[in-house]
């Protein structure tokens, strides 16, 4: 289901916890927060958040999943590669990225190929 545009204002981004790491989007969309825990969320109107895996929050904006994953591993390098919560955050980016790419694969093998073989 597509999310409603919307931004968040001055009063949104106050009572969020402290510190974290925002991506906006300028298309209103799928707004995602990582904090200092190393969770991902994903921002609503509503003022309510949901809990995502790194790997969902680059599916929810494929377009900066580079972004989601410089982020990710920053984290990761800063608690430490023998603490768990690192370990796990990677794991779920390396699934969430792997599904994404799988996913387009195949509709791309399911488009029709246009004229002279170009798409």
């Amino acid at each position: 289901m597509l999310e409603s545009p919307w931004q968040p204002d001055g009063a949104y981004l106050a009572a969020l916890p402290q510190p974290f790491q925002l991506l906006l989007s300028a298309y209103g969309r799928y707004h995602l927060m990582l904090d200092d825990d190393g969770q991902w969320w994903h921002l609503h109107a509503d003022g309510s958040r949901t809990a995502v895996d790194a790997g969902r929050a680059a599916q929810l904006r494929p377009g900066e999943c580079d972004l989601v994953m410089k982020l990710t591993m920053v984290w990761a390098w800063r608690v430490g590669s023998d603490e768990k919560r690192a370990t796990t955050a990677v794991d779920a980016l390396a699934h969430g990225i792997k599904r994404m790419v799988v996913s387009y694969a195949r509709a791309a093998r399911q488009r029709p190929v246009g004229r002279a073989g170009l798409n």
